[in-house]
């Protein structure tokens, strides 16, 4: 019958099934009435004898998907390779068509001719081999089957398991067969690559039946397939069973072998086997929406001449009406377009541009890092180890010129590594920026390397409409580093909700002098303790521990390396005050730490000096240390300006471009938030006054930290709901609770006046500057809600008590209430004097006279600590006194006679002198974060049990500083001549509503080497009435070393909850590890000597010591000569003498 007499009903046929077209899924399935040809086919030895088959690809013109056989052959160490690549389709010569490996296999899809197209991979497991492959025997032939398909994610694979799981070829168990299936699908699936779909295929003399058989559920597969050789009784189970189950059908392979012998009859052939191949397919075609290759060699005379098929000897008209058969509209070539006809995934929506590797997300990190460097244009590099910021951020918001791409194309010709923050901007206006950012950098520049956006997180994400934690020594005082995980977690989702990548986060600097503005932003002043938490922290942002960073979450980093909470006087950016060795047995310990188990992205540098080279230009901090010693590999990123201001105070380096040059070379690899000293690096390059291994050096820290970000595959837009949803959960808001409640710290609580119980006092005033308002601390954003400590009295109180209100005094007239304003805006502080407040004073002592109980609000806001930038915006105290009207308005209340309870919010210690003792009952909040009235209100009223510690020593004054409870045993010899030396309140001190005792201390063990570690066990008992949490620590004090070390250091502690009376048995594990320090020579060693170990509940109540001794594996060597400094040290471990300037006229 000719094809012409077949036409008007063909159609017919076509248009009626397409209609009755049930719902197919199946993954890279074309629509309905579409079906998806595959060309021709690449073979790999049949039979022993290596066959070549060109298909119609080349020959005809039409590129499509390509057919591979991948063998699984026992007689093959390396089947695999030794698949052959087309040779003429990849583009390669005669000579080496036949060569064997993995570099054809690439040579022929990276081939320029062959566009990316679908492609199908049969597996046979010929000679009997499935049990081989269920075994595991072949697992490294399946594990380079999954290396083929991911290093080629511009190709979707379907992929063929096995031949005839009928056995007509090999007579294999299906149990085996069944495993071996199993086995490669979930190799293949390990990996969760988007590219590939799993086809179940038969062959000849298939029963009903086999299919549910085999694969129970299809939960293996997502295609059905068999192979047309033996015409319709081979399809019909199989067809049967698609539309059963609603799978496309993929039909494997086709060939007129068999049906026309002797037949020479071109168009005989066309009219017989091939009409009927196409009249099964329209027949079908509700389910039918895949062909592979016809078994055909169209540029010969012959068909399969070594397999017996029939001669052909007019093949030009077999093409001529295949291709006309092609054109018609419901077949798809399988290179035509096939991400948009068969619904590839988005991210990989330009097939016809090539993909270079550098954007191929499947290829290790350090493969696309080294190709994106080597396109890159010196100025281009420069603009990846730069940032950019604008200081005015409501300028920009008010213009609204930030939320255009032709603004970024302005201020970014050369591309950025980063952005700095806006922290004004709504959920709204972070999209609109997000999407400006995206459509330049990734789009409209040469290479389109995206920017990083950065941000802070210091106790939440610092954005409006964002979630305000406790401050970090406030949470710090929760001893707990599962919450403060969970805390970074949030700050982390938040801010990648609103395109943040990286995050200037935490500060692991260990505070020792509280007259330093930033105190609130530490974890306190115990190295062990900060090193433990700020993990935690680097733990909840990142999403691991590894140093890889999960989804929803950001990199992390550490600050500031190094010294920089221990400066002279405690000013901002002085110098540092003590030697290398403290140093690094102190200020560098938690950084140690930290790096070693949580792995943060990148680490920032300190604005200060160390024996008189600024950490910025140094390179005994940045390479011996950081690099060397703690072995960080991330990326090290300047402080805010930190060139800029060497050369402005420090009067270092004859230019800035000189300084730019010492801080690459010293191992800076970004600079922050503008390029003022980077910006000549370009110039210098070309000149040869800087080499280009130090600026690629950098490229590649940023770019590997973009590509680990997934920044080349984020989306373009921002999902705005899932953003806004994250700013109000209610889970988040439950968490910032629990936050404060166990932030708090009951300092004293005489006559047990706490807990109060609601309907006892009739009348309770809550009085202070800090009533009515929720102070957040530095860095902070503004939450879209927050609770003061009025709101949270009042909230639970109800109508069981009338709670009234003053404020008492001002601490400042521009105090504007909102920590975010007070940090950003308000430069100089206009101070209110005594005079100013005194009606206040007075309103509320008349208001505390009316009352029963009064609820002193007291302390600081961040106009009296914060970071000091510039000359008009200071930070830094000589005092950490109340203010003047603050402890006259605490003495007018007193005076009244009235109860009084003081409640302080503040950033670091509050020097209370004579009046701490006065005052019956005091509790401290260090800026307990936007949930801080509910916390304190709960706590106030027995809700909450207290179960904070402090992590800073409370000194008496700011003269008894230094006051951390580590110090050497020669500073604990002698009190002042005028007062205690003491601390006010110790470090780990904090009350409960109950009691415990402490049992003495068990070890497991009576020595200790490098490497080990020994159980601490002991008892603690809730000896009180109530049930609550104590916090258990254990301290060490050495002996018999061979330098003088701290007379306490704390070591290890627990968490533990106690119901009244109970006893519970704490394990804590004491790592010799941490009893290392450098010794004479500068060495880190674990020493040869004795250590005492306490346990109790703060530093000074302990229980009697248990003792160990520490067995290094070679004697200490006590010959060393103490330098000027104290030490004899390596010569590699110290700063070096001097850095070299630029030479002459090789600066601008």
């Amino acid at each position: 019958m000719k094809l012409l007499t077949l036409f008007p009903l063909l159609l017919s046929l076509f248009a009626f099934v397409v209609a009755k077209a049930q719902e197919i899924t199946g993954r890279f399935a074309p629509p309905a009435g579409k079906v998806l040809v595959f060309a021709g086919q690449d073979n790999a030895s049949v039979g022993g004898t290596e066959k070549y088959h060109d298909g119609y690809v080349e020959n005809i013109g039409i590129p499509g998907g390509i057919t591979h056989y991948v063998y699984f052959s026992e007689g093959w160490t390396n089947a695999f390779d030794r698949t052959f690549p087309i040779g003429e389709v990849a583009g390669l010569n005669k000579e080496t068509e036949w060569a064997s490996g993995p570099m054809h296999q690439k040579a022929y899809l990276d081939s320029p001719k062959l566009d990316p197209c679908v492609m199908h991979l049969s597996i046979a497991m010929e000679g009997n081999n499935e049990d081989k492959v269920a075994d595991g025997s072949f697992d490294h032939l399946i594990a380079e089957l999954v290396t083929f398909v991911k290093e080629h994610p511009d190709h979707p694979f379907l992929i063929r398991p096995g031949y005839e799981f009928d056995g007509s070829w090999n007579k294999y168990d299906p149990e085996n067969f069944k495993k071996a299936f199993r086995r490669i699908v979930d190799a293949l699936r390990a990996e969760k690559l988007p590219n590939f779909a799993m086809v179940f295929a038969s062959s000849s003399d298939v029963k009903p039946g086999q299919f549910e058989e085999y694969d129970p559920g299809g939960e293996y597969y997502e295609w059905v397939g068999y192979s047309w050789w033996g015409g319709d009784k081979d399809a019909q189970p199989a067809l049967d069973y698609a539309r059963k189950v609603g799978k496309p059908v993929f039909i494997a392979e086709a060939t007129p072998r068999g049906h026309f012998f002797d037949k020479e009859d071109h168009e005989e052939l066309w009219n017989g086997w091939f009409t009927k191949f196409f009249n099964h397919i329209d027949e079908n075609i509700d389910v039918v929406r895949a062909v592979s290759y016809i078994n055909a060699d169209w540029d010969s005379q012959d068909m399969w001449d070594g397999w017996g098929q029939s001669k052909i000897e007019t093949a030009p008209y077999i093409k001529k009406r295949w291709l006309e058969k092609m054109a018609e509209p419901r077949f798809i070539n399988a290179a035509d377009e096939p991400f948009e006809q068969i619904g590839f995934p988005a991210e990989y929506a330009e097939p016809k541009k090539p993909v270079a590797p550098y954007n191929n997300a499947t290829l290790p990190v350090k493969k696309r890092v080294e190709d994106l460097l080597g396109r890159m244009t010196v100025e281009e590099k420069v603009g990846q180890i730069t940032g950019w910021w604008h200081y005015d951020e409501r300028k920009m918001q008010e213009e609204g010129k930030i939320f255009t791409p032709e603004f970024f194309a302005e201020k970014c010709p050369n591309g950025i590594g980063e952005l700095g923050p806006l922290h004004n901007l709504s959920i709204e206006e972070d999209a609109k920026l997000y999407a400006a950012v995206q459509t330049y950098f990734r789009k409209q520049t040469r290479l389109g390397i995206p920017a990083i956006l950065h941000d802070e997180a210091a106790h939440g994400f610092m954005k409006f409409e964002a979630n305000s934690f406790p401050a970090p020594v406030g949470i710090a005082c929760s001893w707990n580093p599962k919450l403060i995980k969970e805390v970074y977690t949030k700050a982390a989702q938040e801010a990648r909700s609103r395109g943040v990548s990286h995050v200037l986060s935490p500060v692991v600097d260990v505070s020792r002098d509280l007259r330093w503005g930033r105190v609130d932003e530490t974890l306190g002043e115990d190295p062990f303790l900060v090193g433990r938490l700020g993990a935690a922290m680097v733990e909840g942002l990142q999403g691991s521990t590894d140093g890889s960073i999960a989804p929803g979450h950001v990199a992390a980093t550490l600050k500031h390396f190094a010294g920089y909470a221990a400066t002279e006087g405690g000013r901002n950016r002085a110098p540092y005050l003590h030697g290398p060795r403290q140093l690094l047995d102190n200020q560098v310990e938690p950084f140690r730490h930290v790096i070693r188990t949580a792995k943060p992205s990148s680490v920032m540098v300190a604005y200060n000096e160390v024996d008189g080279l600024p950490c910025h230009i140094n390179p005994w901090i940045l390479n011996d240390v950081l690099r060397g010693n703690l072995g960080f590999e991330g990326l090290i990123v300047s402080d805010y300006q930190g060139i800029d201001l060497i050369r402005r105070y420090q009067k270092i380096g004859v230019s800035d471009a000189d300084v730019a040059r010492m801080a690459l070379e010293a191992g800076l690899q970004l600079e922050l938030p503008n390029n003022f000293g980077f910006q000549h690096l370009p110039k210098m390059v070309k000149e040869g006054a800087v080499d280009i291994s130090r600026l690629d050096d950098a490229v590649r820290a940023v770019l590997n930290l973009k590509f680990r970000l997934g920044l080349f595959e984020a989306p373009d837009s921002l999902d705005v709901k899932k953003a806004k949803a994250l700013a109000t959960s209610e889970e988040t808001r439950e968490l910032a609770r629990k936050a404060a409640r166990q932030s708090i710290v009951l300092l004293k609580n005489e006559g047990n006046l706490l807990p109060l119980k609601p309907g006892d006092h009739e009348s309770i005033a809550v009085i202070g500057p800090n009533a009515d308002v929720c102070r957040l601390g530095n860095y902070s954003g503004r939450p879209l809600k927050t609770v003061s400590l009025l709101q949270g009295v009042r909230s639970l109180l109800g109508d069981s008590a009338k709670v009234t209100h003053a404020e008492g005094c001002k601490i400042a007239h521009n105090d504007t209430g909102d920590s975010y304003a007070n940090w950003r805006y308000v430069n100089e502080v206009e101070f209110a004097t005594l005079e100013d407040n005194q009606p206040l004073i007075d309103e509320a002592v008349a208001i505390a006279e009316k009352s029963d109980l009064v609820i002193l609000a007291l302390g600081e806001n961040i106009l009296l600590g914060r970071e000091a930038w510039g000359e008009n915006h200071i930070g830094d105290r000589t005092t950490f006194d109340l203010t003047e009207s603050q402890q006259v308005l605490a003495r007018a209340v007193l005076a009244t006679g009235k109860p009084v309870i003081l409640f302080l919010n503040n950033g670091r210690p509050v020097a209370l002198h004579d009046l701490g003792d006065d005052i019956p009952a005091i509790l401290t909040a260090h800026y307990a974060g936007q949930e801080t009235g509910t916390a304190a209100a709960g706590i106030l009223f027995g809700k909450t049990n207290p179960s904070g510690k402090l992590t800073v020593s409370w000194p008496r004054s700011v003269g008894h500083i230094p006051s951390h409870y580590s110090q050497h045993g020669s500073a604990r010899v002698f009190d002042y001549a005028d007062s205690s030396r003491s601390a006010a309140y110790p470090f780990g001190h904090g009350l409960s509503y109950t009691t415990f005792s402490y049992g003495k201390p068990e070890l497991s063990g009576d020595s200790l080497k490098a490497g080990e570690s020994v159980e601490v066990k002991f008892d603690v008992k809730n000896t009180g009435k109530r049930a609550g949490t104590e916090i258990a620590q254990f301290y060490v004090s050495g002996e018999e070393f061979s330098i003088a070390r701290p007379a306490l250091e704390l070591k290890g502690f627990a968490r533990i909850f106690l119901k009244p009376g109970e006893t519970k048995k704490v394990t804590v594990k004491l790592e010799a590890d941490d009893l290392h320090f450098h010794d004479r020579s500068m060495n880190r060693v674990l020493p040869r000597g004795k250590y005492l170990i306490r346990v109790g509940g703060s530093s000074t109540k302990l229980s009697d010591p248990v003792s160990i001794r520490t067995r290094p594996g070679s004697p200490m060597n006590f010959s060393g000569a103490p330098s000027a400094s104290g030490a004899a040290p390596r010569k590699d471990a110290m700063p070096p003498a001097e850095t070299k300037p630029l030479k002459k006229g090789k600066h601008p």
